[in-house]
């Protein structure tokens, strides 16, 4: 290239370093969760707390990316800014790869196009280009070396070996690290195939004999450059294959979407997860445009300039390759779950490998019969990406919605500080805040996990406090979050402290105020039971034998109701239900009320307090109990509000306890 070219690419460069330095300016480098997992690898990386293979808690996504950051945290120390520098690096050298590879099938005019689109480029991958999230970013760049190489190797006369090593020790390390590297498999292999068999030059026997050879050298190099994703599976009982497992059963739908709302959202016609359109009939324009784009470039090249077979390819051609690779994202992204996050494609992203070169070809055809039209094509995308990137407010990713609309803060300061100062380093919080908390403090601040996702990452952390103490770890929660917990708190018959924070509401100093010890059970003998359904088995509500259970016998309805009658006023203080062996019969609504030995009827749990205790106890909703208003009780009465097409309603065990 000339001077004038190594200015303009490295303008572009800058261009595209500029906007995505201006993303993590304006959300001044906060991370989630899920990218601070990647950082808390990269921490114990450098500590030797471990070497992982995997994103910790899934058996795919290969670390690559932590030990990058590791390498930076080692140099300049742990920080969201070392973290976040190497899906930037990764992103920049995508934007560089793009020219060589439209350089490579094209010219340098179109590869410059090319590139100012990929630098430019919308919003999905302007945000893709700095979230470190195990190998998102990573992949782009693996695809697009190894589709270079191959289309380098395409064009040879000698069919060079080690090419192959290279282009299959890539694709190795791509299934290692992210397995969408198998969108670019079928298209290469094609390539090959076609290469060899193609060859007029050769008889059949030596294009046997080249096919062997290239398959051999293909294998060992695609299983050495992903020998750490061989020998984890081959340790753990091949699990990372659970992963590849296909939904064909959701096809329609997914194929819908993908085109209705996955490839608008890649194009920039809608941000990231966000279904309306970025202005009105955005996605019907920005169609119109890249598809006239698409055919311009399946267009036969007119006064092509061959030089020294530059531009020969052997076997299938560069366009058809890349039919390909789009045909191969769309099966394998509608054909399996991924599919579902047609509003969050992020496993689309390699549509971006092909996407600006081909825009970048048909821009330079277009240059050729006119530079004015050209022009208004290149300005128009350009414009629209920028429009989608800045229109009303940057395209910033919200914060993680934690519970009912409320989401994770921007900014922990104010939490981590009042944890340190009060020398708090455990609590109970979310996913999206604990990983992040845990991150950002350098893991003075540890969690257990609650509520949803319940995905536990770093199984240590689960075991930090005994399960008999696990009820009085502080909890850090969004305030609608904080109502659910301090109501249930109180039917489990705990004291608690609240601090409010600006986006936050933190429980403390949570002790039971009263003791388990002095309970009393009430004998058996002393309640007898009406039940709206199945009178026969009502006795096993209360024969001491989790194993044995009532059951309604039907799905569940609103009429259903259980009624506890004690032979005398029995001093009534908790009640404990156990639904046993049956725990998906659990009552979808629940209202609890009590007659006292007054006759007057207390409303002990109502439908709403039910939610926010269930939600409370999650996985531990096996076993409920209650702390009710205590007096002296001749009745109390479980009614069944809710309602359910399949599951019935079961007791396994009810008892009742006074206090001594």
């Amino acid at each position: 290239m000339k001077t004038r070219d190594y200015v303009i690419f490295f303008i572009i460069l800058i261009i595209g370093f500029a906007l995505r330095l201006d993303f993590l300016l304006a959300n001044d480098f906060t991370i989630d969760s899920d990218e601070a997992i990647v950082g808390l690898m990269a921490k114990h990386i450098i500590e030797g707390v471990s070497h992982p293979v995997f994103y910790y808690g899934q058996h795919y996504l290969g670390c690559l990316e932590s030990y990058c950051v590791a390498f930076l945290f080692k140099i300049f120390g742990i920080s969201v800014y070392a973290l976040k520098v190497v899906p930037l690096i990764f992103s920049l050298l995508f934007i560089v790869l793009v020219f060589f590879l439209t350089k490579e099938v094209s010219d340098k005019r179109s590869a410059f196009f090319a590139m100012l689109l990929s630098s430019v480029a919308p919003s999905s991958l302007i945000i893709w280009s700095g979230k470190a999230r195990g190998g998102f970013i990573e992949v782009l760049v693996i695809g697009a070396l190894a589709l270079l190489f191959t289309f380098k190797w395409q064009k040879r006369d000698d069919k060079n070996i080690f090419y192959t090593f290279i282009i299959a020790g890539l694709l190795g390390l791509g299934w290692w690290i992210n397995n969408q590297i198998i969108y670019f498999i079928p298209a290469i292999f094609l390539i090959y195939l076609t290469r060899i068999l193609f060859d007029e030059k050769d008889y059949f026997i030596k294009k046997r004999l080249a096919l062997y050879d290239h398959f051999l050298i293909a294998t060992l190099a695609f299983f050495l450059g992903s020998i750490l994703f061989w020998i984890y599976n081959f340790r753990h009982d091949f699990v990372s294959f659970e992963m590849l497992s296909s939904d064909t059963e959701n096809f329609e739908r997914f194929a819908s979407n993908f085109f209705h709302y996955s490839i608008p959202i890649i194009l920039g016609a809608k941000r990231y997860w966000q279904s309306v359109d970025i202005f009105t009939y955005s996605t019907k324009v920005f169609y119109a445009i890249h598809l006239f784009l698409i055919f311009v470039f399946a267009l036969p090249a007119k006064n092509k300039i061959i030089s020294n077979n530059k531009n020969k390819f052997y076997g299938i051609s560069y366009k058809f390759s890349f039919l390909i690779i789009f045909a191969s994202i769309f099966y394998f992204f509608t054909c399996s779950k991924y599919g579902s996050l047609y509003l969050a494609p992020r496993y689309l992203l390699p549509t971006y490998v092909i996407l600006f070169p081909v825009l970048g070809i048909a821009l330079g055809k277009i240059s050729r019969f006119n530079n004015v039209v050209c022009f208004v094509f290149l300005a128009s995308l350009l414009s629209l990406y920028l429009f989608g990137n800045y229109a009303k407010k940057r395209a910033l990713l919200g914060e993680p919605l934690i519970f009912q609309e409320q989401r994770a803060s921007d900014n922990h300061q104010d939490v981590i500080s009042w944890l340190k100062h009060h020398k708090i380093n455990v609590i109970r919080t979310n996913y999206w805040i604990g990983y992040r908390l845990a991150f950002e403090t350098n893991e003075e601040v540890k969690f257990l996990m609650s509520g949803v996702p319940h995905t536990v990452r770093i199984k240590s952390y689960e075991n930090l406090v005994p399960i008999d103490k696990k009820d009085t770890v502080p909890f850090l929660a969004v305030p609608r979050e904080a109502r659910y917990i301090r109501s249930a708190l109180n039917f489990l018959g705990f004291t608690y402290k609240q601090r409010r924070f600006k986006n936050y509401r933190f429980i403390y100093n949570i002790h039971k105020n009263f003791d388990e010890s002095k309970l009393d059970k009430i004998d058996n003998s002393k309640i007898y039971i009406n039940v709206s359904d199945n009178d026969s088995l009502k006795q096993a509500i209360n024969d001491d034998n989790i194993d044995t259970r009532w059951g309604s016998g039907r799905p569940q309805s609103e009429e259903m109701f259980v009624k506890f009658n004690f032979v005398t006023p029995q001093n009534v203080a908790v009640i404990e239900y156990l639904l046993g062996n049956y725990e998906h019969d659990y009552p979808r609504k629940l209202e609890i009320r009590g007659v006292n030995k007054n006759d007057e009827e207390k409303v002990l749990l109502t439908p709403s307090d039910y939610e926010m205790f269930s939600y409370y106890l999650g996985d531990a909703s096996l076993k409920i109990r209650l702390k009710i208003d205590e007096d002296e009780y001749k009745s109390i009465t479980f009614y069944q509000k809710g309602n359910d097409n399949f599951f019935d309603w079961s007791i396994a065990e009810m008892s009742f306890y006074s206090m001594k």
